[in-house]
């Protein structure tokens, strides 16, 4: 099931919402057909669609089960964030002790796909999330929910400690926790949901209905 509440509607009857000069947020997915109901915002230069919509207060296991079965309107594929860099000079705390991966967590780290949502695209500072653009769902808190969200990267820093990439939306911390504890998950897919495919040349389509005539 998705869950989704709605924390305002100022920002909600956009198809496109501009949030700094390289990216925009282009509504997708509408709930009515021609209608600003959208479901889901396409990040035209990270190319990534973010859907509207999360699950909350859900293991590591349960995060990954809730996006693995996500169809919305058609739409599967979704997947958790990811956290890409390793070493990202953009943290203000970078852990190398013990650790030939080099992770790093801390605030201002925007080399991770919630980190660039959550600085580049949103335009919130380190500490405080003063814009969540067009996006109705509630905003977990830590009360409850550890450190946020979910991303699908491993930190691994202790070979017996399984645990992942966290990252908080209402302070824009990278940090880690347990796969066991309970959390929230955030779902995207990679490229436009709209996008439509390149029909195949006419020429082609006869070069290859040669074949299936012999």
């Amino acid at each position: 099931m998705v869950y989704k509440s709605i924390l305002g509607a100022a920002c909600t009857c956009l198809a496109v919402v501009s949030f700094s000069a390289d990216a925009s947020l282009l509504g997708r997915l509408a709930d009515t057909p021609g209608g600003t109901d959208y479901q889901a915002y396409y990040d035209d230069v990270a190319d990534l669609t973010w859907l509207d919509a999360s699950n909350v207060a859900v293991s590591m296991v349960g995060a990954v089960e809730w996006i693995s079965g996500l169809d919305v309107a058609g739409v599967t594929g979704w997947r958790l964030p990811e956290n890409f860099a390793r070493v990202d000079a953009s943290c203000s705390n970078t852990d190398t002790n013990n650790d030939l991966n080099h992770y790093s967590d801390g605030y201002g780290c925007t080399g991770s796909e919630m980190g660039n949502l959550f600085y580049n695209v949103l335009g919130n500072t380190a500490g405080s999330l003063s814009n969540n653009g067009p996006f109705t769902f509630a905003i977990p808190t830590n009360n409850g929910y550890g450190n946020g969200f979910w991303t699908s990267t491993k930190y691994g820093f202790w070979s017996t400690y399984y645990s992942n990439y966290t990252f908080d939306m209402n302070t824009g911390e990278t940090s880690y926790s347990s796969t066991a504890d309970s959390l929230a998950a955030w779902a995207l897919k990679s490229g436009d949901v709209n996008a439509v495919p390149v029909p195949m040349p006419a020429a082609i389509w006869l070069f290859a209905s040669g074949f299936v005539g012999h």
